[in-house]
């Protein structure tokens, strides 16, 4: 994981214990720049009207309502637009 993606996470949830890949740390590789309206190298979204249910298969919990965001944002990013 990038040490920018890593930084909130790791320091929030995780108590310093996530390591950084040394492929991204070694070469010094950065975050590519996104429109202005996604500042930073991750964002939080408030999706509270999504409802989690487990699948068909029992594979875990599913939110289709924040896949659904999910999609519109990678799709506006290809597109090119600020989302």
């Amino acid at each position: 994981m990038h040490p920018s993606i890593s930084h909130f996470p790791n320091k929030k949830f995780f108590k310093q214990k996530l390591l950084d890949s040394p492929i991204t740390v070694d070469k010094g590789k950065t975050i590519p720049v996104l429109p202005e309206c996604l500042s930073g190298a991750y964002r939080f979204m408030d999706v509270s009207d999504g409802i989690e249910m487990i699948d068909e298969q029992n594979k875990g919990p599913k939110n289709l309502l924040e896949a659904a965001v999910v999609c519109k944002i990678v799709l506006e990013l290809l597109k090119g637009k600020v989302v």
